[in-house]
Protein backbone atom coordinates (compact mmCIF):
# COMPACT_ATOMS: atom_id res chain seq x y z
CA UNK A 1 0.00 0.00 0.00
CA UNK A 2 0.91 4.03 -0.63
CA UNK A 3 -0.21 6.49 2.10
CA UNK A 4 0.32 10.27 2.31
CA UNK A 5 3.48 11.25 3.69
CA UNK A 6 3.90 13.20 7.03
CA UNK A 7 6.89 14.21 9.48
CA UNK A 8 4.79 12.35 11.94
CA UNK A 9 4.80 8.80 9.91
CA UNK A 10 8.12 9.27 8.69
CA UNK A 11 10.21 11.10 10.51
CA UNK A 12 13.17 13.50 9.14
CA UNK A 13 12.56 11.82 5.37
CA UNK A 14 13.21 14.17 2.51
CA UNK A 15 14.76 16.60 5.10
CA UNK A 16 11.82 19.68 5.39
CA UNK A 17 9.70 18.45 2.30
CA UNK A 18 7.36 16.59 3.97
CA UNK A 19 4.37 18.92 6.15
CA UNK A 20 4.87 18.53 10.13
CA UNK A 21 1.38 16.56 10.25
CA UNK A 22 -0.90 14.70 8.41
CA UNK A 23 -2.27 17.04 5.39
CA UNK A 24 -6.33 16.11 6.60
CA UNK A 25 -6.14 16.28 9.93
CA UNK A 26 -7.17 12.66 11.68
CA UNK A 27 -6.92 10.89 8.49
CA UNK A 28 -4.21 9.65 5.59
CA UNK A 29 -5.79 8.73 2.30
CA UNK A 30 -3.91 5.35 1.64
CA UNK A 31 -3.67 3.22 -1.84
CA UNK A 32 -3.89 -0.01 -1.48
CA UNK A 33 -2.51 -2.31 -4.21
CA UNK A 34 -6.22 -3.58 -5.72
CA UNK A 35 -6.90 0.21 -6.55
CA UNK A 36 -8.76 1.13 -3.83
CA UNK A 37 -8.22 4.17 -1.86
CA UNK A 38 -9.32 4.21 1.43
CA UNK A 39 -9.26 7.52 4.80
CA UNK A 40 -7.06 5.53 7.39
CA UNK A 41 -7.18 7.08 10.95
CA UNK A 42 -3.66 9.10 11.10
CA UNK A 43 -3.37 7.68 14.47
CA UNK A 44 -2.33 3.78 13.47
CA UNK A 45 0.68 2.87 12.34
CA UNK A 46 1.36 1.74 9.00
CA UNK A 47 4.45 0.67 9.61
CA UNK A 48 3.84 -1.69 12.49
CA UNK A 49 3.60 -5.28 11.04
CA UNK A 50 0.52 -6.50 13.30
CA UNK A 51 -1.78 -3.77 13.23
CA UNK A 52 -5.24 -5.00 14.95
CA UNK A 53 -6.99 -1.64 13.97
CA UNK A 54 -6.26 -1.62 10.61
CA UNK A 55 -8.55 -4.86 8.92
CA UNK A 56 -10.01 -4.84 5.45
Amino acid sequence: MLTEADDLLAPDAWGSSLPPEPVHGSYRNTLFFDGHVEQIDSSINLRQKDNARLVH
